[in-house]
């Protein structure tokens, strides 16, 4: 549903969706030619902070329009985010990957749990690993800083091995 709501250039569109004669449901989403931002980072280190500003704005205003439709995109990263080579100035920035969204007013399922520990561990939001807080806008924009800290330093603020590693980081 997520993808269903949101119609953003910085968001990969949904192009259909429906059921099959069997039953499976189905999505067509936009091919995306390009790469991602995490490509970039294992190949770069430290980006040019223009780079990196361009990359802020794009993620930002994707946020912003999905955090208006009440959508938490819940897995922020840079393989969730695809760069796409333009001829002139930077490249086309798009947030991927709604897959474990937490779309709240869902009319096509039941909301998904806010209390549930999810995502990506190095990105992941400290109410989201404890799994006591109901999840906010403050959980992708968390996730979204630390990308932000990885473009500017080449590397992570936090390397856990595991869970109870990054908790008690």
């Amino acid at each position: 549903e997520a993808p269903i709501r949101l119609d953003h250039p910085n968001i990969v569109r949904m192009l259909d969706s429906g059921t099959l004669a069997d039953g499976n449901p189905f999505m067509v989403m936009e091919y995306i030619a390009g790469y991602s931002l995490n490509k970039v980072l294992r190949g770069s280190g430290k980006l040019p902070f223009d780079f990196i500003a361009h990359v802020t704005e794009s993620v930002t205003d994707a946020l912003s329009a999905a955090h208006s439709q009440k959508i938490l995109q819940r897995d922020i990263k840079p393989a969730n985010i695809m760069l796409t080579p333009q001829e002139e100035n930077f490249e086309r920035v798009r947030l991927i990957d709604f897959g474990i969204a937490r779309v709240e007013d869902s009319r096509l399922a039941e909301e998904t749990k806010a209390f549930v520990s999810i995502g990506t561990l190095q990105y992941i939001a400290p109410e989201q690993l404890e799994g006591k807080l109901a999840q906010t806008r403050a959980t992708d924009i968390y996730a979204f800083a630390i990308v932000i800290y990885q473009m500017l330093t080449g590397k992570l603020p936090f390397e856990p091995h595991n869970p109870v590693e990054m908790f008690v980081m």
